[in-house]
């Protein structure tokens, strides 16, 4: 398997980075290679076969691109398959308690409360949010994702004052 981070044989680490004054440039990263070897749908299926290996192994969903989230959610998947490396119940809690603690814990609240918010659950996603916000108080995207539940939030009633203001007018 070829990994974008290297990892120590033994123990499935990080490598340790050391200072250095060498620069490396990537050329696979470039626009011109990334659509010619369709990257994205290589490191879509490479995350995809990494969960298969390690199921139980977090970094995986973590690390899945927008892409690969997109097909995990037409087949109904990507909930349970989130749930199950966030909450110890792998099943949505607004309990810190239920939530498992792990290196990839924030950007798995991330992803998840971004989810939520796509599917208009502002309810569920704001209550994550707080969990999210007790553990990480400033995390720059749980901040921002507050003022947008906020917002939509002040957007949903009014359209509910202006739907029962019209049926008044026009006596629906």
């Amino acid at each position: 398997m070829v990994h974008e981070e290297l990892r120590n044989k033994e123990t499935k680490e990080a490598v340790m980075s050391i200072d250095t004054r060498i620069q490396i440039i990537n050329k696979g990263s470039e626009t011109k290679q990334v659509i010619k070897f369709d990257k994205e749908e290589r490191y879509k299926n490479l995350l995809f076969q990494m969960i298969e290996i390690e199921p139980d192994n977090p970094r995986w969903v973590a690390f899945l691109s927008n892409r690969a989230i997109e097909a995990l959610i037409i087949n109904e998947q990507y909930e349970k398959l989130i749930c199950k490396h966030l909450f110890i119940t792998n099943k949505y809690s607004k309990r810190i308690g239920n939530l498992k603690i792990h290196k990839y814990t924030k950007m798995l609240l991330e992803k998840y409360i971004s989810y939520l918010i796509l599917w208009k659950n502002y309810d569920k996603a704001n209550e994550l949010l707080k969990v999210g916000l007790l553990l990480y108080p400033n995390n720059m995207a749980f901040i921002f994702f507050k003022g947008m539940i906020q917002i939509e939030s002040v957007k949903d009633l009014s359209k509910t004052y202006l739907i029962r203001d019209l049926k008044k007018i026009y006596r629906i």
